[in-house]
Formats: structure tokens, C-alpha cells, sequence
């Protein structure tokens, strides 16, 4: 439906573009008033801008511009003129002795616009709670609402100098440290031989090591572990053919360090735990895509490292899938719980974000406690009914999430509330604050420098400031370890990465890891960093309605009441602006527009989304509506003038007609009394 209004609407400006065109062209200059030509010309010009854009043509359109730059002058100037002497005038004819007869004006109806404000008010507030409620789960209505959203996360996201605002230090969400595998860690010969088919298993390992010893807090390694290292052609150190069921040496390597990581390398509840991502298959469509209020059910794929992490409570399996919108194909969505069909049984599989949410919301840092409390709610919390069976193919592929029965609490400030996993509601948005800044090195530049690229983003609270995301190099990042040399570099990094949320994740061309969100293109590793910001904003609380809500879209309504009823009272008071009317409504409207975004993006730092689309709209089309009653109404009272102005005519001539009879008759009458008197006469004569 939404694709069909789109095209509906592009077609009716492609077809008023060439109407406008051809009254211009054709209708003689006296036939249109001023403000009906100057509107044509102003669609026109910005249609013909619009065109030159799109045929990408830089010189034309840089001669068009310049030459509608000095029309847009020259139309100001004259307009100002007009205003100007217009006001001169007025004020003249006021001072000479009043307004001229018959320019009074009527007195403003306040009793109708009072029944403006109550029905519009209502009508918002209905459509408002009746989206947040029920509607939120209809694509046709979700869409605009993420468009909305988006356009709100765009102006909302960290500036042009890494700087991102938040409303306290309390909402700081924790520190990121992206460990990037980019396209010049990628390339390098140390690194697997230069562009390897997938990341090297000794490497994951050293850069799951180093950061262990750096002091990282968590670490997740969004990189898929299951697929093999090829042994085809490898020899052992006898020059003997290496065994067909052995691991490749740098996978051994890796599950070595994962099996012996609690007893060797960890030792104590402080060492952070590592969550792996979990690669799966899923269903295909047509499309691609997959309905928000139907679930794939993915068939996990099993891994080499299976026995090793499995005994672990410092290891855990993770899903990294997102929900990706079919409007446009941006990723918008996590789902916090995936359902998983592994070993032939249907199981639940938190998300990376909601485990990560979960155990850094644990201030005790009891990992192994907060890791069991996430699987007993994955088997017992979420939908029991699911667990267990059989994934057979007498189940269905699809799965369709179902409301908790009650709040869950994973930590000290992480609640998510009854009813919040059901539909695709806003509690499920990414908010998305961290845009990717890709900072490739430039040439020439030493290789000594620092792994860091390009400059740490900032969260930005009250006069202070923290860093909340730095990037790494990853081959820079264990070239650094190894160099003796780099102490002053070294302690910077580790600096970064003490007490952080590590992502291993990679960014280079081949990964195939890149996604489409409301701020552009970014990898998977950023994308989860930014969904674990959003789990944690505003304390964690996810809530669809609240008191809070209620009142700050109440206040948005109420705004936008006053700023429709304004330019209404105003047309009414200067009846000289209903000439300018569809020029005055663009503008109002996209000032309305542009207000309503910083309003939600206020809210918004704070954890709270006011939808300002859907009220808008409806609040519009519910002027337009009564405007069309109104106007049914006048021509109901046109067409019965009309009647019984017809009818008084019909009256009219049929008077005339019975004057003209009687007229027609008195003349007669007056013939035969002067014939009577000329015989009259003649008798008299007679005698």
C-alpha cells in the first residue's frame, strides 16, 4: 500500500509539473493573479533543479542555480516593495480616517475555533495511544513512523567532532573498543597470507589474548567460528600427510585457549567473560525478507569449538541476527531472543547486545551467576511451549514472538517489561547514535603511529566528557605487543581497552559484513555496539507506555494545535494572506516539521520517542477532512440559494407573464370602453 501511495504521489507531481508548465505558457498574462504564477514558478523552477540533479549534469546545473539565484533576488525585492507600500497605504488611509467602506472586518468566531482545538486534540491523542497500542504492528504505519525516526537519529547522532550529548552522566552508556580487522589488516602478508578466505583462527586467539591482558571487561568476537581451516596439502613436522580428522594447527590453537581459559588464563570471577556469535541458516523467501510478527526459526550451524565452550560459564553462544525493514532495507531492529533450531530441538538464543546488556548491568561481576540467569530465562521465561520440541518438518519454519507473562530484571539496571518481545513496536528500535567514520591511512604516514584510527568518539554530559567508542587497527593492535619499541603506543591502547566492551569484528570489503541503517552504512561489529547502547539508554527501562510519555505527547499535540490554529485566526485576520494560502501552508508546515524533529530529539536523549508523523498527519488530513465538510456544507447552501433563486425566478416570470396578461386584457378593456364611447357618440348624433 505503501509503495502504491508512493508512486501515487510521485506521479501527481510529475503531472502538476507539466500542467503548471503548460499554463504558464500558454495562459495570457492577465487571466492568473500574482500569488497563483509566482507558486507555479516556484514548482516549476524547483522541478527543473531537481531534474539537473538527477542527470548528475554539475556545470548546467551550477548555470541554473546562479541564474534562479538572481530571479529568487528580484522576487524578494519586488514582494518587499509590495508589502512595504501596502502597509504605507494602510497606515495612510488609517491616519486620513479609516479603512475604506466595506474592508471592515468580521469578528473572529473564537466558539469555532475553540471546537477546532477540543477536535483536534482528541483526535491526536486517540491516534497516538491507538499507534503506541495496536497500529505500531502494521507495516503500512510502521514505515512512516521509522521514517520519522530515522530523520530524528540523523539529527541526533554524534556531531562532526565525535561528540555525542546525552542529557547526564548517569545515561553515559559504557565505553566500546572495536578491535577492526579493516582492509589494510586484510591485505597484510602476516595476516593469513594476505586477504585469506576467512579470519585466521591463531589470530582470534591472539586478539582474544591481548585483550585479556589489556584488562577488557567483556569481549565478543562477531566473527563466525565455525567453518574449518583447510589441512589440504599441510604436512606434519615427520613430512608425513596431515590426518583428514585432525584440526588445522591455528584452529587447535584457539579451542586449546577457550577449553583451558577458566583454569589457565582466567583464575578468578573478574576475568571478562567472551561471547561467541552463533552462524545459522535460515528460510528463504522471495523477497528476502521476513515479516516482523514472523520469526525465521534458523538452524544453528555447529562449530569445532563446541566441546571447548560448552563446559565454560565464562563462554557463551550468542545470536547476531537483526531484523532488516522490507520498505527500504535498512536494518532498524534487534529481536533480544532468537529462536534456534539446534540438535534437532527448538531452543531460545539470547541476543549478542541483550547478553552483553545483561552481564554488564551486573555490577557484582558474579558472570557465571548472570550467564545462568540469561538460560534459565531463555528455557523457562520466554515461551516454554516452544522449547523442547522436535524440529521436525511437520513444525513450521516460522516463529511468532508471543508478549512476556512478566518483567524480567537481568541486572541492577536492566528491566525489560511484560508484553515488550510481541510485534515490532519501538521498544525493539536500535537507537542508533554512532555513525561509521571510516579513517583509511594516508600516504606516507609512518607506521609507527598509534593503532587508533581516526579520533575517539566522546560522550559529552553536563561540563565533562568520556570516551565511549575508540577503533583499533587489529594487525596494528598485535604489532604493538610484539614491538619492544612502542611502550608510549602500547600504554595508550591499553588504556582504551581497561574496563571496555571489546568487539572483534571485521570492516574490510570481503567480510561481506556492511549493513544499511538510518546513519548510513556501517559493519556488523558498530552496529551491535550501537543496539548495546540502546539496550542500556535510559537505565536499561524498555517500556512502550508510560505517565512520561503520555504527558510529553500530549504537549506535542496540544503545539501542534496551537500552530494549525494560529495560521488559521491569521488567514482569517488578514484575508491579503489567503492569496499567498498553499505558499504560507508549505512553509508552516515545514517549519511544524522541523520543530517537531528537535522536540523528539530532546526526548530522545533521554531514552524516550515521541512520535510526531502519524499525530501530524492525522491532526492534517482531519483539517482537510473538515475543511471538505465545511466546504460540502457551503455548496449545500450554494445549490439550495441556488433553488430557490431559480424558484423566484420561475415565480418572477410567471408574475410577468400574468402582468402582461392583465396588461394585455386592461388594454383591451381600454379599446372597448373608447369604442363604446366613439358609438356612444355616434348615437348621440343620431337622435
Amino acid at each position: 500500500m505503501l509503495y502504491a501511495l508512493t508512486l501515487a504521489g510521485f506521479v501527481f507531481l510529475f503531472v502538476t509539473f507539466f500542467h503548471f508548465l503548460y499554463e504558464r505558457l500558454t495562459s495570457p498574462a492577465d487571466k492568473l493573479r500574482f500569488s497563483a504564477r509566482l507558486g507555479m514558478d516556484i514548482y516549476i523552477y524547483v522541478g527543473i533543479g531537481i531534474i539537473l540533479a538527477e542527470l548528475h549534469s554539475d556545470f548546467s546545473l551550477f548555470i541554473y542555480l546562479a541564474w534562479l539565484g538572481g530571479v529568487t533576488i528580484l522576487v524578494l525585492l519586488y514582494l518587499s516593495w509590495r508589502f512595504v507600500k501596502k502597509v504605507v497605504k494602510s497606515v495612510f488611509l488609517r491616519l486620513k480616517g479609516g479603512e475604506k467602506p466595506g474592508k471592515k472586518q468580521e469578528p473572529v468566531n473564537w466558539k469555532y475555533y475553540l471546537k477546532m482545538i477540543v477536535m483536534d486534540f482528541s483526535v491526536g491523542i486517540l491516534m497516538a495511544v491507538a499507534f503506541l497500542v495496536w497500529f505500531h504492528k502494521y507495516p503500512f504505519l510502521a514505515d512512516p513512523e521509522d521514517a520519522s525516526m530515522d530523520f530524528v537519529m540523523r539529527v541526533n547522532q554524534c556531531g562532526k567532532e565525535s561528540v555525542c550529548t546525552f542529557p547526564g552522566k548517569n545515561n553515559i552508556p559504557p565505553k566500546i573498543v572495536l578491535l577492526n580487522i579493516d582492509n589494510d589488516t586484510h591485505k597484510n602478508k602476516q595476516w593469513g597470507g594476505g586477504e585469506p578466505l576467512f579470519t585466521p583462527r591463531d589470530r582470534i586467539k591472539q586478539l582474544i589474548e591481548s585483550a585479556v591482558q589489556d584488562g577488557a571487561r567483556l569481549i565478543v568476537v562477531d566473527v563466525f567460528p565455525s567453518q574449518k581451516t583447510s589441512t589440504y596439502g599441510l604436512k606434519t613436522p615427520d613430512g608425513l600427510d596431515y590426518p583428514e580428522n585432525k584440526l588445522h594447527p591455528h584452529d587447535q590453537e584457539l579451542k586449546d585457549y577457550l577449553a583451558s581459559y577458566e583454569e589457565k588464563h582466567c583464575g578468578s570471577n573478574k576475568c571478562p567473560p567472551i561471547i561467541l556469535v552463533r552462524e545459522s541458516s535460515r528460510p528463504t523467501t522471495e523477497s528476502g525478507y521476513f515479516d516482523i510478527q514472523n520469526l525465521p526459526v534458523s538452524q544453528a550451524r555447529q562449530s569445532f569449538l563446541e566441546e571447548a565452550v560448552k563446559p565454560s560459564s565464562h563462554i557463551q553462544w550468542a545470536s547476531p541476527i537483526f531484523w532488516t525493514s522490507k520498505f527500504d532495507g535498512s536494518l532498524r531492529r534487534m529481536w533480544l531472543w532468537q529462536p534456534f533450531c539446534e540438535g534437532n530441538k527448538q531452543k531460545f538464543i539470547p541476543s549478542v547486545e541483550l547478553l552483553v546488556a545483561g552481564l554488564v548491568s551486573n555490577e557484582s561481576l558474579d558472570y557465571e551467576k548472570a550467564l545462568k540467569k540469561v538460560n534459565d530465562i531463555s528455557v523457562s521465561d520466554i515461551d516454554p511451549e516452544f522449547v523442547g520440541k522436535d524440529c521436525s518438518s511437520e513444525h513450521p519454519s516460522y516463529y511468532e514472538p508471543k508478549p512476556l507473562s512478566k518483567s524480567i530484571v537481568l541486572g541492577e539496571n536492566l528491566t525489560i517489561e511484560a508484553g515488550e518481545l510481541s510485534g515490532g513496536g519501538i521498544n525493539q528500535r536500535i537507537m542508533f547514535t554512532m555513525p561509521w567514520k571510516s579513517s583509511p591511512q594516508r600516504e606516507g604516514e609512518e607506521q609507527t603511529s598509534s593503532a587508533i584510527t581516526g579520533s575517539p568518539m566522546m560522550a559529552r554530559f553536563d561540563s565533562a566528557e568520556k570516551e565511549i567508542l575508540t577503533i583499533i587497527s587489529a594487525f596494528r593492535y598485535l604489532e604493538l605487543h610484539q614491538e619492544p619499541n612502542s611502550m608510549l603506543f602500547l600504554t595508550q591502547i591499553k588504556e582504551a581497552l581497561k574496563g571496555s566492551i571489546v568487539i572483534i569484528g571485521n570492516s574490510h570489503f570481503d567480510a561481506r559484513d556492511v549493513h544499511q541503517t538510518p546513519l548510513g552504512e556501517m559493519p556488523g561489529m558498530l552496529v551491535i555496539a550501537n543496539a548495546i547502547h540502546s539496550l542500556l539508554l535510559n537505565h536499561g527501562q524498555i517500556k512502550s507506555l508510560g505517565w512520561g510519555k503520555i504527558v510529553a505527547e500530549t504537549m506535542l499535540i496540544i503545539l501542534l494545535i496551537v500552530f494549525i490554529i494560529v495560521g488559521v485566526i491569521l488567514m482569517n485576520v488578514v484575508p491579503s494572506i489567503l492569496a499567498w494560502y498553499w505558499f504560507v501552508m508549505v512553509v508552516v508546515t515545514g517549519c511544524i516539521w522541523y520543530f517537531f524533529t528537535g522536540y523528539s530529539a530532546l526526548f530522545l536523549k533521554q531514552g524516550t520517542w515521541i512520535d510526531f508523523s502519524l499525530p501530524l498527519v492525522t491532526i492534517f488530513f482531519h483539517h482537510v477532512v473538515t475543511k471538505f465538510h465545511e466546504l460540502g456544507h457551503k455548496a449545500k447552501e450554494a445549490k439550495t440559494a441556488k433553488t430557490e433563486a431559480k424558484t423566484a425566478g420561475e415565480r418572477a416570470e410567471k408574475a410577468e407573464a400574468q402582468w402582461q396578461t392583465c396588461q394585455g386584457e386592461l388594454d383591451k378593456c381600454k379599446q372597448d370602453k373608447q369604442q363604446l364611447l366613439l358609438n356612444l357618440e355616434k348615437l348621440s348624433v343620431k337622435k
